[in-house]
């Protein structure tokens, strides 16, 4: 099988049955969402500017309802969630993604500011309903900008009736949930500024590891501009009770950060990765990428083993990996009921990591075969396509992060959804840069239903000769992680051996390693900008009709051009419902008698 390195083609045929795609019946809309009887779960989400200092340092920061981070939804499978969201920011536009959820017949619903939708403008607001079929860990956030590292919250979607056959080692008493995150005194316009000048600023590593919105900075470590106060912050602080076990949910929030999460003197037992079961894996560390999420068993020790322990208060640790700084204070307490209320004494700095010099993830995930909510896997691709990400600059010096040397651009203050729905992909376009400088492209690339495609993601060294991790994460989709190695992907028998094509973990968001030429490493050797320095397979079934990204999940990288998109199905697209055909006319030229095929109340 050929592999593409570009190939961005749309054949006459898929053109022409676009138009004919708002005669999708109705009547099929309503089995897809009513297949199981469930419940309306409606929430606001108001968003709006505030001063905060979840780290001592006051910043001001976007919030949820008055709330950072942003409060959580719940639900149960076969729910329709009904989110309203509205934006009372001053002068941004806004849109919120639902991370890890397919989307399932509302490919308009994702949430992606200029594909999925138009921004809501500020003043606006806009509502998202989802039909769930999935029952995980999930979490949601801005996804305009970079603004995805100041507000999140998380998405829980139970399923009582189907765990324990699904899970049978998955009993447990209580849940809790964790949600990292990074945390800069910087704002997001200053950053951005940064990072589209021609002399290129960096976001630099975070001052904080927040763990549930918070954490402590070293205010003697703050200078002006910049205001911190001693006092106005601390740890977050996880309450449990002996002799009993739970399931903690962990969500990857951060922006940049790869990090490596324990928690002193407990193991835990991995059970769920983005949302989809694994075989149950026991290790006293779990590394979490941006975007990724885990389930963990957590036994809690008896009163007899924290009798001999002499301690009822533990650190988490949450440190940072394949990154030059870590701030050191991504720390929390892990604690049992004692008269002893006060907090112990900060670990020292480095003596909770000696986990960072181990290998990539210290241990491997296979799927679970009894989750029967994971689709067979397919067992060969018919179409393969190679993503080349790399840093380069532009022809105006500007600091670019390209797929196959383009940077994705979305189209001009509109989205790309309506020119798919529209019959307008000849409006798309693709400008190569002049001689060697990178070019920009909105295309997608357009596959057809039910098509089975291996993605292979190739890593380069960056300009300053370093090979950077990059997590990835596929929107309206999960994707079979087939395997990855160091150097380039060549395809040869060796490395198709090496990949997993019997029982692979079932996720959405994945790794690719920088392997032996990185940050942390005692063996890092230079090599040249640009060198191929490793690489990940995935495979996933394009059965989903709609758009979707792929996109680096270190939001500056995907800010700076580190983005593709799928157009898939595009003979079976949903119809239009009456809210965001009115989205769409904000930012495309909609025609005047098109009328939307699927009143809002049909959903509901």
């Amino acid at each position: 099988i050929n592999a593409e390195y570009g190939g961005k083609h749309m054949s006459m045929g898929m053109r022409g049955n676009m138009a004919t795609s708002f005669m999708f019946s109705f009547t099929c809309l309503l089995i897809t969402f009513f297949v199981v009887e469930g419940s309306v779960r409606e929430y606001t989400l108001t968003l709006s500017f505030a001063d905060i200092s979840p780290a001592c340092v006051s910043r001001r920061n976007v919030v949820v309802n008055g709330q950072f981070p942003a409060p959580p939804i719940t639900a149960n499978v076969g729910d329709t969630l009904v989110v309203h969201v509205i934006n009372q920011l001053e002068n941004e536009s806004a849109s919120i993604h639902y991370h890890g959820l397919h989307q399932i017949g509302t490919p308009f619903y994702d949430g992606l500011s200029g594909l999925s939708q138009c921004p809501i403008a500020p003043g606006g607001n806009f509502t998202q309903t989802i039909y769930l079929e999935q029952a995980g860990t999930y979490f949601y956030h801005f996804h305009r900008k970079i603004y995805a590292m100041e507000i999140y919250g998380a998405l829980i979607v139970y399923d009582q009736l189907a765990q324990q056959s699904r899970t049978p080692s998955a009993s447990y008493d209580e849940e809790r949930v964790l949600i990292f995150s990074d945390f800069y005194k910087r704002t997001v316009v200053d950053m951005l500024t940064g990072l589209f000048n021609p002399s290129f600023v960096w976001i630099g590593d975070p001052d904080a590891i927040l763990i549930n919105g918070q954490s402590v900075i070293n205010c003697s470590k703050i200078s002006a501009p910049y205001t911190c106060t001693a006092g106005r912050c601390s740890i977050a602080k996880l309450n449990i009770e002996p002799g009993k076990t739970y399931r903690l949910r962990l969500i990857g929030a951060t922006g940049l950060s790869f990090l490596s999460f324990a928690i002193e003197g407990h193991v835990m037992q991995i059970f769920e990765a983005d949302g989809y079961y694994v075989q149950p894996v026991t290790t006293d560390l779990v590394t979490i990428n941006s975007g990724q999420r885990y389930s963990v068993l957590l036994r809690a020790k008896t009163a007899a083993e924290l009798a001999a322990a002499g301690k009822t208060q533990f650190w988490m640790s949450a440190y940072i990996r394949w990154r030059p700084v870590d701030p050191l204070n991504g720390v929390g307490l892990f604690q049992y009921p004692s008269v002893n209320t006060s907090e112990p004494s900060q670990p020292t700095p480095g003596s909770l990591q000696t986990y960072k010099e181990q290998p990539e993830t210290p241990y491997v995930l296979k799927r679970l075969p009894s989750d029967t909510n994971i689709p067979p896997f397919p067992t060969s691709a018919n179409r393969t396509i190679v993503i080349v990400g790399k840093q380069e600059r532009d022809q105006f010096n500007r600091m670019k992060w390209t797929v196959n040397h383009l940077a994705f651009g979305f189209p001009n203050d509109s989205a790309l959804l309506p020119f798919v729905y529209f019959n307008a992909t000849a409006n798309l376009t693709t400008t190569q840069g002049p001689g060697a400088f990178p070019g920009v492209s909105n295309e997608p690339y357009y596959l057809q239903h039910g098509e089975v495609v291996d993605v292979v993601l190739q890593n380069t060294a960056a300009i300053n000769t370093i090979c950077e991790q990059h997590s990835w994460h596929l929107h309206g989709h999960s994707m079979w992680v087939l395997g990855g190695g160091p150097g380039a992907w060549n395809g040869s028998f060796e490395q198709r051996s090496s990949l997993n094509t019997v029982d692979p973990p079932y996720r959405d968001s994945v790794t690719v390693f920088p392997y032996n030429n990185e940050y942390f490493s005692n063996t890092t050797t230079r090599q040249p900008a640009g060198n191929l320095c490793g690489w990940l397979v995935f495979r996933f079934v394009a059965d989903n009709p709609g758009v979707w990204s792929l996109h680096c999940h270190v939001t500056a990288h995907m800010e700076m051009g580190m983005m593709v998109a799928f157009a898939e199905g595009l003979d079976r697209l949903p119809p239009l419902p009456q809210n965001v055909v009115d989205n769409f006319r904000t930012c495309f030229p909609v025609p005047a008698h098109i009328m939307p095929q699927l009143p809002y109340s049909a959903l509901i």
